[in-house]
């Protein structure tokens, strides 16, 4: 794993309480046609990172990130270094259960919101989330 990618996988498990991994984490750089077909079954969308639900050590990014020159960027690969901290701790399975899977969502925009916070941005990425229902 390149030295940025060990950097943000240290502020994931400091910002989220989770312990370290036991197993190694694999960053996948993609296109964004790839990232489309992986994350969204081939339907348009927008992503620019994907941690599958089914688990694994694999973290997919868009290409087009530049989590070393760009902090929002950064704040992505934490968001979902967190998703795949959860999965380590046996948090992420959760099968079928919307509200299960909606707060560990939450609980990695948070995440990534406080790495925002103390990396000096002035913006939110949580709202979204927030107001989301399983309903």
């Amino acid at each position: 794993m390149s030295e940025i990618y060990s950097v943000l996988l240290t502020w994931a498990v400091a910002l989220s309480g989770y312990q370290p991994p036991a197993l190694p984490l694999e960053v996948v750089t993609v296109s964004s046609s790839a990232l489309e077909q992986k994350a969204c079954h081939a339907t348009p969308c927008q992503t620019l990172a994907w941690y599958p639900e089914a688990g694994g050590t694999r973290v997919f990014l868009d290409d087009r990130l530049s989590p070393d020159a760009n902090v929002a960027d950064a704040s992505i690969v934490v968001r979902e270094f967190v998703r795949y901290l959860q999965w380590s701790a046996g948090k992420r399975d959760h099968a079928g259960d919307c509200e299960s899977g909606l707060k560990l969502d939450r609980e990695a925009y948070v995440v990534q919101q406080k790495f925002l916070a103390a990396n000096g941005a002035r913006f939110t990425v949580t709202r979204s989330i927030l107001s989301a229902s399983c309903a």
